[in-house]
């Protein structure tokens, strides 16, 4: 099922408080125009609902809680499902703080970073899909690709870790993919020099050639 991101969000209320008055909102052109989606979304965030979301993400990075990435695929599907419904106000002033949560938990060198736990490449296709949604509505598309260009390095960095051989190799092709599709993205050369300080700021090649590692 296909999920239209180009939401219209002018109209939605704009308050002049530093506590966020409205979560969720109507939107006539997803799912319908079914109404009580947005006011769902809207009584989820004023319950803390995105807040438990945030400290999820922060016990993780902590090393408080061990999830595994099925767990971290549900909570980036539902936000990227009721993103379309988020008021201009709480994207606007929450969205760098999931992009930086979400980084965080699946960066830390702690055992609770999901990516430790069994896993498939369609957990992280959906991860990396999901992730892509969210970063579209709020940033411009050369940042988001740029985003995206990074988490797929980083991804790819943490797998090379993994003593597992199938999941080496995976990350060693996410990693070839950003190199190869260079050729046809426009400003190609900027690219390539982002994707490179990625990996150089990763260790990637450290990664890939330690000698603890043998691809």
């Amino acid at each position: 099922m296909k999920y239209d991101l180009e939401v219209t969000d002018q109209e939605d209320p704009l308050y002049q408080s530093s506590i966020i008055q409205q979560y969720g909102n109507y939107r006539k052109s997803h799912y319908g125009g079914i109404r009580y989606i947005g006011t769902i979304v809207d009584d989820f965030g004023l319950r803390n609902g995105f807040t438990h979301v945030l400290s999820f993400f922060e016990k993780i990075k902590q090393g408080e809680f061990k999830a595994n990435v099925e767990h971290l695929c549900y909570v980036l599907v539902f936000l990227a499902r009721t993103l379309p419904f988020w008021t201009r106000e709480f994207m606007c002033t929450k969205m760098n703080f999931f992009n930086e949560a979400f980084l965080g938990a699946i960066s830390t060198r702690k055992s609770s970073n999901p990516l430790n736990q069994a896993h498939t490449r369609g957990h992280i296709n959906i991860l990396t899909n999901n992730y892509h949604m969210l970063l579209r509505r709020y940033y411009v598309p050369r940042k988001h690709h740029r985003m995206l260009n990074y988490i797929n390095s980083l991804i790819g960095c943490s797998l090379l870790e993994l003593e597992n051989l199938e999941k080496r190799i995976f990350g060693i092709k996410l990693i070839a993919d950003q190199i190869a599709s260079l050729p046809y993205l426009e400003q190609s050369m900027r690219r390539k020099e982002e994707i490179a300080a990625d990996l150089k700021s990763l260790n990637a090649f450290k990664i890939i050639f330690s000698s603890k590692n043998y691809h």
